[in-house]
């Protein structure tokens, strides 16, 4: 972060207050001079007033902004005496509230020195009515007049009240003497400890300059001598974060949050700035109340390191926004076209523009800074002889580049116009190159045309990312399953499906429960660790299917599935909550069996927490033919729940009247001791699962028929009475038309209900 402030506009303000008191209309029935301006009236028993009073009343109307009354009164004393020195040197006063009055005013002013050329006020007016001409076409005449003005007032009053601090700012804004500016405040403020625009000015001008202990030390006397002083949070916060008091600049900002209005306020918890175009739709989204918790999980795994007290990336992002408010905030409310981009995507490598070459680029002190705009200027077409100059002066010397830097001399008479000059902002790790007009003089600045998508992509990078440090990242503990199925062509159907909690991730309220979005991945490799196949999905919207819970708490379920040659494979899986930043990854090896034979053949046992009839042609999820089944990863179920489980019967043989005939066993029974469970069988249950033994056993015989040599079909178990525990489910097949029979088997636990 560099620290600069924007010229533009600021000295035209450098008068300050006194130069911003509106005109006020005299009341009916007053006396009038010659020339119409209006006189105090005077009774007829009384005595005029002494010319001295006179005076003495103007300036304390001028003391309430009253101009009207004030003119009134310094008429009536020039009327007495034409060149009474009090009196001229208020009309030349009054003259500078007014508007359009400054050349009218110097008149007056001039007048007053000649008058009194050892009264430092008449210097001092006369160097403020200057001032205020300075940004014309005479400014550098006008500078330099009030310039000698100040210095008279601070020989004749070496501890005046603002001389300082008015001729600092006038050395800074417009001479471009930094190092003597600071000199200036310094003085103004041990000759006057109240001077708050001193002090503020002294902090800017130290944040600029990278004096950053001084800095600190000016700041903190500020605000708290001064808590009301707005604008100086910012930058104490800002060199607090220089210094990397990470702790001490969130101080900073919650004291200032509680200073500024709402309006500004929600431009620092603006998601827009820094979303991308599929995290802002899931934002807007949601009611006030789940954007409070986006925003809490989006932050939360976005800090660098969880182990401090601050997260340092949201810290960025308000000095990020509380910067673009200053510099680019200028002319347009937030600001122009460059701060929302400074806010998105961070300060430039380099930062040019014409006129004002030397204030904006980095200092090439550092090897790798060199080496990336040497690639940046490589793959623009520069020639090799430039891009390692010390300045800027190598931007567009060929002219492809379109700039061409300034002199000094340039810089000094052009900076005191509002100038049209483009700006150029280059991110070279990126090699982005964003062109910044001001098509109408106006200073604020848009981009010369919208970024495609191409420029976008590119520039995501620099948005907020998650820590790339595993042990940082916070884990989902799904319950999960795998099973397969016959394919087509020969081919398996592998699916995996899981289920979560929603406490273990960002969860969201809506109409029919809770949801969430997830990042999915599944993917298949082969033993070496080759890639064979793979599907994801960003932002899969979730919602808790009442049907499917733990102790009452409804889950969210999805399954994933994947078409693929039957055989060895490791089975690669990744669940990612973009809120959060939470995810589980897992790799297992898998057997993926062949179903493409002739035999009769069984398909693993899929356990589902409920299987329903469906019209033809629905679509779905868990839709499979005229069924919707939903899964039950984990295999785990409450007691009193019933076992639903799916299957599919492949190869039945049919008899001459073209029927099929089988016969369906099944049984539950304690699992066999020793009974090797899957590592992932029941991750995701931790405390939730209590387990005592017992010995239960359920049968059933079941008889069928049809036409098709493949099924797809289910049952409905009642396990009501057995007690909790881990159990095995044996189904056998029998084809009563060949005699062959086939088997399937599931493992699964019951879990009590409290």
């Amino acid at each position: 972060m560099r620290y600069r402030r924007c010229r533009a506009g600021l000295v035209a303000g450098l008068g300050l207050a006194i130069l911003a008191i509106p005109l006020q209309a005299g009341g009916d029935g007053v006396k009038r001079s010659s020339a119409g301006m209006a006189l105090v009236p005077v009774a007829a028993d009384q005595q005029p007033l002494p010319i001295a009073a006179l005076c003495d009343s103007g300036y304390a109307r001028l003391e309430r902004g009253d101009v009207e009354g004030a003119r009134a009164l310094f008429v009536q004393a020039l009327e007495r005496e034409r060149e009474y020195p009090r009196a001229v040197l208020g009309m030349g006063r009054v003259w500078l509230e007014t508007e359009n009055g400054v050349e009218r005013a110097l008149e007056y002013l001039r007048q007053a020195t000649a008058l009194s050329p050892t009264d430092p006020a008449t210097h001092y007016w006369r160097a403020l009515a200057h001032l205020k001409l300075a940004p014309g076409d005479l400014g550098r005449q006008n500078a330099t007049a009030a310039r000698e003005e100040l210095e008279l007032v601070l020989a004749l009053d070496p501890s005046h009240s603002d001389a300082a601090f008015r001729l600092g700012y006038l050395l800074r804004e417009v001479l471009f003497e930094p190092e003597e500016a600071t000199a200036l405040y310094r003085r103004q403020i041990a000759a006057f400890p109240d001077h708050r625009e001193a002090r503020l000015e002294l902090l800017i001008l130290l944040t600029e300059r990278g004096e950053w202990y001084e800095a600190v030390e000016i700041g903190t006397a500020l605000v708290e001598r001064f808590p009301e002083a707005r604008e100086a949070y910012p930058y104490l916060a800002g060199v607090y974060w220089k210094l990397e008091q990470y702790a001490e600049a969130m101080d900073v900002f919650e004291l200032y949050f509680g200073l500024i209005e709402p309006q500004e306020m929600a431009l620092y918890l603006d998601m827009s700035l820094i979303l991308t175009p599929t995290e802002q739709r899931e934002y807007d989204s949601l009611d006030e109340a789940g954007r409070r918790t986006f925003r809490a999980h989006y932050w939360g795994k976005r800090d660098p390191d969880p182990q401090t007290m601050v997260n340092e990336r949201l810290l960025e992002h308000f000095i990020r926004v509380a910067w673009a408010r200053l510099e680019f905030g200028q002319t347009e409310w937030p600001w122009d076209g460059r701060g929302r981009f400074y806010v998105r995507y961070g300060e430039p490598d380099i930062r040019a523009k014409r006129g004002q070459p030397y204030a904006f680029e980095l200092v090439d002190d550092d090897y790798d800074f060199l080496m990336r705009k040497r690639d940046f200027y490589e793959s623009m077409g520069i020639s090799s002889d430039l891009y390692m100059g010390a300045g800027d002066e190598d931007i567009g010397a060929q002219g492809r580049m379109g700039f061409v830097a300034a002199s000094q001399e340039g810089q000094e008479g052009s900076s005191l116009l509002a100038g049209r000059d483009p700006e150029r902002w280059i991110y070279l790790d990126e090699a982005i190159d964003i062109h910044f007009v001001d098509d109408i003089g106006a200073g604020a600045y848009f981009t010369s045309s919208p970024l495609d998508r191409q420029t976008e992509a590119q520039m995501e990078v620099r948005l907020p990312t998650m820590s790339e440090e595993e042990e940082k990242i916070e884990v989902i503990d799904p319950m999960d399953s795998v099973v397969t199925f016959k394919g087509e062509g020969g081919r398996t159907v592998v699916e995996y499906a899981f289920a979560l909690l929603p406490d273990e991730f960002g969860a969201f309220r809506s109409v029919t429960g809770a949801y969430a979005t997830l990042d999915v991945e599944v993917k298949l490799f082969s033993p070496a660790w080759e890639e064979i196949t793979g599907v994801g999905e960003k932002s899969r919207r979730l919602e808790t299917v009442p049907q499917v819970r733990i102790r009452g708490i409804p889950l969210f379920v999805d399954a994933t599935r994947i078409e693929v040659e039957p055989g060895e494979y490791i089975l690669s899986t990744m669940l990612l909550d973009p809120v959060s930043g939470r995810r589980a990854t897992a790799e297992e090896q898998v057997e993926l069996p062949d179903y493409s034979g002739s035999e009769l053949i069984v398909s693993n046992i899929l356990p589902a927490a409920r299987i329903r009839e469906i019209g033809p042609g629905q679509e779905g999820r868990f839709v499979r033919g005229e069924l919707e089944v939903l899964p039950l990863p984990g295999r785990a179920l409450q007691a009193d729940q019933p076992l639903y489980i799916y299957y599919e019967i492949y190869n039945l043989t049919r008899d001459t009247f073209g029927s099929t005939s089988y016969t369906i066993d099944y049984s539950v029974a304690e699992a066999p001791e020793g009974q090797a469970l899957a590592t992932r069988l029941f991750q995701g249950l931790g405390s939730l699962v209590g387990l005592r033994r017992g010995r239960a056993v359920v049968s059933s015989t079941i008889p069928g028929s049809g036409i098709s040599s493949d099924l797809q079909t289910w049952l409905e178990i009642d396990l009501g009475g057995i007690p909790p525990d881990t159990y095995e489910l044996r189904l056998t097949v029998t084809d009563e038309n060949s005699g062959e029979k086939a088997t399937s088997s599931l493992i699964f636990r019951t879990l009590p209900l409290r």
